[in-house]
């Protein structure tokens, strides 16, 4: 079993965070305490990450972790590296991954030669993580072009000081698990179903979510970069929320319609 924390009422519906790489179960709280009082919320450490335990096989520890909550279909959030384990398990097992908001996670690579670069840039940070300490590695990290806006942010100095706890060995192990090089880009029914959220200040996805196809739903959060969920948490949560009620919404209305039909 993964760790988690939750916030709010198991008689509402559930919804379920994931983190990106280098995170933790405690960035989506900002979220969560403004999406508690609809939802029963639960965020889970990635394994490796935070207080779980290394997993070798991650998508079975997350599928695990979701069903002791729930065998139903609920909701689901996943921020980048999060996101792209959202966008497998949500391919693999529909029924139980149904509803899924994406924040800043890549789809996958398509052309051959940048699967060869990422997975030559992916190498190089995991030599930085063999011969660095966890402080310079994290440093390094978020001196990205993807996180000018949120190293401004008053809670930037705190997020670090959780990702220095973080264990080396398992990241290493999780960046070659989840080379976004190996990753399969999703098939129309995964991606179609699915919401695609950026911070328009964030350039580089900016211009990646402007490439996918016409049917997928893509939306930007104004005046934020790459980490919208920790740069403005209340503000993610509105949209997260205004998504799940269209949801709900376009699902009763075909129900009622099925049932009007057999009628």
């Amino acid at each position: 079993m993964l760790s988690y924390t939750t916030l709010g009422s198991r008689e509402n519906p559930h919804l379920f965070f994931f983190h990106g790489f280098l995170g933790t179960k405690e960035d989506f709280l900002p979220m969560m305490k403004d999406l508690s009082s609809d939802f029963f919320c639960v965020s889970i450490d990635l394994p490796g990450h935070g207080d779980s335990p290394w997993k070798e096989d991650i998508f079975s520890s997350l599928i695990q972790t979701v069903r002791s909550f729930s065998s139903e279909a609920h909701f689901f959030i996943g921020y980048s590296l999060g996101g792209r384990i959202l966008l497998h398990l949500k391919e693999k097992y529909p029924s139980l991954f149904p509803y899924a908001a994406i924040l800043s996670s890549h789809p996958g690579l398509s052309i051959q030669k940048r699967k060869t670069e990422r997975k030559q840039e992916e190498e190089k940070w995991i030599e930085k993580l063999r011969s660095s300490k966890i402080e310079d590695f994290v440093d390094a990290w978020y001196q990205a072009p993807l996180f000018a806006s949120f190293r401004k942010s008053p809670h930037f100095s705190t997020t670090l000081e959780r990702r220095y706890k973080q264990n080396p060995l398992f990241l290493i192990k999780m960046l070659e698990k989840m080379s976004l090089a190996k990753q399969t880009f999703p098939s129309r029914k995964t991606l179609s179903s699915s919401y695609f959220l950026f911070g328009d200040e964030d350039t580089k996805y900016a211009s990646l979510y402007s490439t996918l196809p016409s049917y997928v739903r893509v939306e930007s959060l104004s005046h934020t970069g790459h980490a919208l969920h920790l740069e403005r948490p209340s503000e993610c949560a509105e949209k997260i929320k205004t998504w799940i009620f269209e949801v709900t919404l376009c699902k009763q209305l075909t129900g009622h319609l099925l049932e009007t039909i057999k009628i």
